[in-house]
């Protein structure tokens, strides 16, 4: 008899510590989650299940692992990190994409161009293009806020008018627009009033500074186990888990640009810049997001940040990702105070945001400064499930070091 009393003990602990472990409390901020009672043991498990799985190897420093180990005639025929550079093959699915995107500002912030082409099925593709030049004005491409566009051919990044091409992989990438732009503030809805439009052609050389970081192997494991220690454990949250991870792929640099650009009615204008590139390509379901914000930051002294703070309901509802790069070492964040409760989460985007961030060992604290009353902004999808506010920022990075570039803002509808 003890021994089925045994038995019966052990299964009700059990029971017990599968609720506990899997109990996730009242949420006192909205829709984000809290820690619950055993938030840190389901932390220590994701961590160790990070850290036994395998990793991707089809991301970029997965392919370069892979070449490294093979010799000559060994590798022929093999997927090569320089593969990911080129046009990727869309996935069997209606929200398959492959996106390239780039940011460039001066130094003073005072001009950009930012620019964006995401392959679709069906021959579309999304296109983002916006810059302010100083003295001279605001531009944007004619059908914004709208962005789903004919695409020229699916076996290159072209559309509206804007071309995107790698010339030497992981080093110089050239995008070029040939056509028409409206001039005057950004549009924030539609209308069938054109407003002023002028003839402008710009090429932008982009050319690399700083390593690939592939958020497949470069992020930090604590902060992404943090986010998913926040919601409940099951087999099927697993499997959601491992399905989105395998659906995506991104990478970035940072680098700097060489820009000329022809207005009608204006001088040539050449310019020095400086902003990312990002390739991402997989699955992205806009309407799986209920938001996210994107801080893009490069910094007088050479360190170049980027921080998101996500939140997509099926799988982390508050998700912190992102990196800094300092001097060459790259690390990924590994805490960060930023939280979407506290940044805009009733859609009124305010003018300035104090972060706080930790990454490789040493404490970050950034002001932002943002044109919110002027920024751009884009509807995702056909028909739009969600809207993007790209608000160009001014930061600083402790007490005095100046810095540039966005914080984005996305909506679900």
């Amino acid at each position: 008899m003890s021994g089925y009393l045994w038995i019966f003990i052990t299964l009700i602990c059990m029971f017990l510590m599968r609720w506990y472990i899997c109990w996730v409390p009242p949420d006192s901020k909205g829709r984000y989650p809290v820690p619950g009672r055993w938030y840190r043991l389901k932390r220590l498990l994701y961590l160790g299940l990070m850290h036994w799985s395998p990793k991707k190897a089809t991301s970029y420093w997965g392919l370069c692992k892979t070449q490294s180990q093979c010799k000559g005639k060994e590798y022929a025929g093999l997927r090569s990190p320089r593969d990911l550079e080129n046009v990727q093959a869309l996935a069997d699915h209606p929200h398959a994409i492959d996106s390239v995107y780039f940011t460039a500002f001066t130094e003073e912030g005072t001009s950009f161009i930012i620019t964006r082409i995401a392959r679709r099925p069906g021959n579309q593709c999304e296109v983002w293009l916006f810059m302010r030049l100083d003295r001279v004005g605001d531009f944007q491409h004619p059908a914004h806020p709208t962005t789903i566009l004919r695409a020229d051919s699916d076996m290159c990044w072209s559309g509206g008018g804007l071309t995107v091409e790698c010339k030497e992989p992981y080093a110089t990438w050239a995008i070029s627009f040939n056509g028409l732009l409206r001039k005057g503030p950004f549009r924030h809805h539609d209308s069938e009033d054109d407003g002023e439009t002028v003839h402008v052609k710009f090429t932008l050389l982009w050319t690399a500074i700083t390593d690939v970081f592939d958020f497949d192997w470069d992020l930090n494991p604590g902060i992404v186990a943090d986010a998913l220690a926040l919601e409940k454990m099951s087999s099927e949250f697993l499997k959601v888990i491992k399905k989105s991870n395998e659906e995506h792929c991104r990478y970035e640099q940072w680098g700097s640009y060489a820009a000329e650009l022809t207005i009608d009615g204006h001088e040539e204008i050449a310019m020095c810049m400086k902003g990312i590139r990002s390739h991402s390509y997989g699955i992205r379901d806009w309407a799986k997001f209920h938001r996210y914000v994107m801080f893009l930051m490069h910094f007088e002294n050479g360190t170049f940040v980027h921080l998101n703070i996500v939140s997509l309901p099926n799988s982390t509802n508050h998700l912190i990702v992102g990196y800094v790069i300092q001097n060459g070492y790259k690390v990924g964040i590994d805490w960060s105070n930023a939280h979407l409760f506290h940044i805009a989460d009733d859609r009124i985007i305010n003018d300035n945001y104090q972060i706080s961030f930790t990454a490789g060992g040493k404490s970050y604290e950034v002001s932002a400064t943002l044109d919110s009353r002027s920024s751009p902004l884009v509807y995702n999808g056909n028909p739009s499930v969600g809207d993007t506010h790209e608000c160009i920022a001014t930061f600083t990075l402790g007490l005095d070091c100046r810095g540039w570039g966005l914080v984005e803002f996305y909506y679900r509808n």
